[in-house]
């Protein structure tokens, strides 16, 4: 489907840029919030709408496609980054939407399950079936009612993060801008026009008096040249009229009298709502950590997408579970039942293996390792990376992870071209994105 080769992430005065390798990419000395926060970004970018977003992707056909979303009622647009061709039209989903997972079926969240793998995903059968049993002694209605809280706080904060910076009407904004646009073209034609026209007159007049003194008919064609230049700035004239007149409609639909008076109205706006909107970011991040601690109380270290996942299974298990316990569940099982190197390799392996033909159309989609081997032995672990290294490019993999085991053997592998790593770091933001960089 895709192959991520940058992303641009702005927010004021800096920006992080992330370049990645084609086929393996090590983000190293990220904790979970940061793991987290960099592959909601990842997936986010695919489908939108979070301003100060440029991503640059390469789809399994070779297409080099740059997505940009600068936020502020600009509009999201797509280019090919090759040629400079626009293909946000071709990529926009019926309401508008700048989606690049939607022509393969999927949502975030349905990206997020197929393409995040954690080390919850290198659990054999056997544990995550004790994980069930585990949730399923939890009393239900208390653990369903923490998990939809969670899943909605995580929404709305979601939510209020992409609209931060977002214009409220962008229709009309993106009518008017185009209109001074078509207004400041069609004033530079009429001038041009009626600069050359008033030279060309005065030519023919001084070069037909001779004439029209000595009665010859070649006046006439001195005349006729002189009234085909007052013609053509005539229709300019007019075209000048048409695109005047439909500014002002747009500035007026936009409750605004003229385009300098429209500006500073958009001004005013972000102005005002900038309050409301950390207002409301605020009360979301609140609500989130609430949410956060109540599914923490009620089910411990259990990811909140297996649960729902597995949510099947949980209730049909509810009246025979044993363990009360549930604090650090995954962590704890997987250290008591720890698997065969064979059997980790496989389930990798299966993942790989169903990220390589998606949706409809069949495309790849990157594989993001979220700390996947947390809790392993280090020969475990190596063998494992290995793997992952010889597997990569088919799909694109992206590993994230705090362990300094991986960042060193990831440092050794980077000179020998395999693969890159990544510390990700603020710099001062770039004026503008620009595709052919």
């Amino acid at each position: 489907m895709v192959r991520y080769e940058r992303l641009i992430l702005t927010s004021g005065d800096h920006a992080v840029a992330l370049r990645f390798h084609p086929r393996l990419t090590v983000i190293a000395g990220v904790g979970p919030l940061e793991r987290e926060g960099i592959i909601g970004e990842l997936l986010g970018s695919l489908r939108g709408p979070r301003p100060g977003t440029n991503l640059e992707v390469v789809s399994d056909d070779g297409r080099r496609v740059a997505v940009l979303r600068p936020g502020w009622g600009l509009g999201d647009r797509a280019l090919d980054a090759d040629t400079g061709e626009e293909l946000t039209d071709e990529l926009c989903t019926p309401d508008g939407r700048l989606d690049l997972l939607a022509p393969h079926g999927l949502t975030t969240a349905q990206a997020r399950r197929l393409s995040r793998f954690r080390a919850l995903d290198l659990m054999p059968r056997e544990a995550q079936d004790g994980l069930v049993a585990v949730m399923a002694g939890r009393p239900q209605r208390q653990l369903w009612a923490a998990a939809e809280r969670l899943a909605a706080a995580r929404q709305r904060l979601s939510d209020v993060a992409g609209d931060a910076g977002a214009g409220q009407e962008t229709a009309v904004i993106a009518e008017v801008d185009a209109c001074h646009v078509r207004y400041e073209a069609a004033q530079e034609r009429c001038e041009s026009i009626r600069h050359h026209g008033i030279f060309t007159g005065m030519a023919c007049a001084v070069a037909g008096l001779p004439a029209v003194i000595m009665n010859r008919w070649s006046a006439l064609g001195f005349v006729a040249v002189a009234a085909a230049f007052v013609v053509v700035s005539v229709v300019f004239r007019r075209r000048l009229e048409r695109t005047r007149c439909d500014e002002e409609r747009a500035l007026a639909d936009a409750g605004a009298s003229s385009y300098g008076g429209f500006l500073h109205q958009r001004v005013a706006a972000m102005i005002s709502v900038q309050e409301t909107q950390r207002r409301q970011i605020s009360a979301a991040v609140a609500e989130h950590r609430a949410a956060e601690a109540a599914w923490a109380s009620t089910v411990g270290d259990v990811d909140l997408d297996w649960a729902f996942d597995h949510q099947s299974a949980i209730a049909a298990a509810a009246g025979s579970a044993g363990d009360a316990d549930g604090e650090k569940l995954a962590q704890q099982l997987l250290a008591a039942r720890p698997p065969a190197p064979d059997e980790l390799a496989g389930l990798l392996l299966a993942r790989v293996t169903s990220l390589d033909a998606v949706g409809p159309l069949g495309e790849s989609l990157p594989l993001l390792l979220d700390e996947p081997f947390a809790g392993l032995e280090v020969g475990t672990k190596r063998w494992l990376l290995e793997l992952v290294n010889r597997c990569a490019g088919h799909p694109q993999v992206i590993l994230l992870t705090k362990d300094e085991d991986i960042a060193d053997w990831a440092t050794r592998e980077e000179d020998a071209g395999a693969l890159s790593v990544l510390s990700p770091s603020p710099r001062p933001a770039q004026p503008a994105w620009s595709v052919a960089c």
